[in-house]
């Protein structure tokens, strides 16, 4: 990571919307908590159970990191990370004053 650069976060939690419900019928209201050696790119989850009563655990990962902004790709796996599959593909930006 770029020296100076001040969206380091050691810690990441993703909030669903309120009112809605997963694929699986599942409601929402679950707080991810991503952890991950300060500094790195890689955070991952807790495991935990899906509606089919398999366990995953969530990656996410930075990448393209500059000055204004950076990239994140959330991965899951089903198999102690074997495999990852893919999921969503983020861009945060700076907001221009």
């Amino acid at each position: 990571m770029p020296q100076g650069m001040p969206l380091s976060v050691p810690a990441l939690a993703i909030l669903p919307p309120p009112r809605r419900t997963y694929g699986h019928g599942r409601p929402d209201g679950y707080l991810w908590i991503m952890t991950g050696p300060l500094g790195g790119d890689h955070r991952l989850s807790r495991e935990f159970e899906t509606a089919t009563g398999a366990t995953q655990v969530l990656r996410l990962t930075r990448f393209n990191v500059s000055p204004d902004g950076f990239e994140s790709r959330m991965e899951f796996t089903a198999d102690g990370g074997r495999t990852w599959t893919p999921g969503n593909h983020q861009r945060f930006r700076r907001a221009v004053p």
